[in-house]
């Protein structure tokens, strides 16, 4: 576990980081898996369009760069509401997420703060198994392509709620092979008061500009494959975009959980 350089800042959070916990045969079925998953693309041409379309490469790196169009802001794989819908739809995921959970100490619980992943009408799936008051995902994946692509990501908490001191957010890293060199880590911020309130973002992250104080970066954690990372969801943070040479994005399944 990594502690924060100054316990004493508000919302500086321990990162709980496991390696090794998924068996190799596991981490390549659950790789294979996602590859034949639909993949879902948000384009910004327009600041104003905030919804995926399906992926005409699935995960693979477009041929033509989309950095003409405004860049491809995500790419992501919805893939379940809530535990019911995981395991029902998604059975080797639903036992990802057991042997997730398990290496955490069986301490959370599918019902965090969801994500929301808008897509069209024609696209959407079927309602959850068991319906919930708030929409979103709290299953999903996150490609992180390279920055001639993709771009840089804005800092940001994934619950913006800074009294909800229950909600978490845990990845799995996918890929079955990834190098330092190819960059893409997470990098966690403390919330110290460093005159950027988020106004120097790009326009591509609008949508996460809620005036906290961002602080300088206090961790760094590397994309190893088969890694668990877990954060309490208010801690500030982005991902790096991966190395105009990594041939493959960074892959990471996100579940949004909260503690029992």
């Amino acid at each position: 576990m990594l502690c924060c350089i100054n316990a004493t800042l508000k919302y500086c959070m321990n990162i709980n980081i496991i390696d090794n916990a998924i068996e190799p045969e596991l981490q390549t079925a659950v790789w294979q898996y996602l590859l034949n998953q639909t993949w879902y693309m948000q384009y910004k041409q327009d600041a104003s369009i905030d919804a995926y379309i399906p992926s005409e490469h699935g995960l693979a790196v477009p041929n033509q760069n989309p950095i003409s169009a405004g860049g491809t802001f995500l790419a992501r794989a919805p893939l379940a509401k809530d535990v019911h819908y995981l395991k029902a739809r998604h059975t080797l995921l639903h036992t990802l997420w057991l042997k997730i959970n398990h290496a955490l100490g069986n301490g959370y619980e599918l019902t965090g703060v969801p994500e929301g992943i808008n897509l069209p009408d024609d696209f959407a799936p079927p309602r959850s198994i068991v319906p919930t008051p708030d929409s979103g995902w709290r299953v999903y994946t996150n490609a992180q392509y390279q920055e001639n692509i993709k771009h840089s990501h804005g800092v940001h908490r994934d619950n913006p709620n800074l009294d909800d001191a229950t909600s978490a957010t845990i990845l799995y890293v996918a890929n079955l092979e990834w190098y330092p060199t190819w960059f893409a880590e997470c990098v966690y911020y403390n919330n110290q008061n460093t005159g950027d309130t988020q106004q120097f973002q790009v326009s591509d992250s609008a949508a996460q500009r809620r005036n906290f104080d961002i602080g300088w970066a206090s961790q760094i954690v590397s994309p190893v494959p088969g890694r668990i990372i877990a954060y309490d969801g208010r801690t500030l943070h982005t991902t790096r975009p991966a190395a105009i040479w990594a041939p493959v994005p960074r892959v990471v399944v996100a579940f949004r959980a909260r503690q029992r």
